[in-house]
């Protein structure tokens, strides 16, 4: 896979500290497609989101959905990433631009609050004009 994805133009030996937008979903449908052949791309993608940050640290849900826009946009200056809170109980992120790959920042925010809270939670997606969408985090 690491050979294939230096084809594409990314070197897992040599990350750089920004990469052009329009060439992450091709480089993350690669490396999901790789990693979990025989299910559709777009659970593939939010299986890989929800691998990609299983390992963070974490703090509680407030502390996880505060510091979710700055840490996503540490990853690349094309992420606006916001977030609201409506009480101790519901979040709702706005991604700016998912670069059609919805799927796999469903499984980033299943990822990062699914080890911050002892109650249980649901993350539901929608779109969100042209290229955005909409994350509601509901405590059950």
């Amino acid at each position: 896979m690491s050979s294939r994805l230096r084809k594409a133009g990314l070197d897992l030996e040599a990350l750089a500290l920004d990469y052009p937008a329009e060439r992450v979903p091709a480089w993350l449908s690669m490396l999901s497609t790789s990693r979990y052949p025989d299910i559709a791309l777009a659970e593939a993608l939010r299986r890989t989101g929800f691998d990609a940050v299983r390992k963070v640290p974490r703090g509680s849900l407030e502390q996880v959905m505060t510091e979710l826009p700055q840490k996503l946009e540490s990853l690349g200056n094309f992420f606006d990433v916001s977030v609201r809170s409506h009480g101790s109980h519901r979040y709702v992120a706005h991604f700016d631009d998912v670069n059609f790959l919805p799927t796999f920042f469903l499984g980033v925010l299943q990822g990062v609050t699914s080890a911050s809270s002892s109650q249980q939670l649901e993350v539901v997606w929608s779109p969100e004009g042209l290229s955005g969408a909409r994350y509601e985090v509901n405590v059950r």
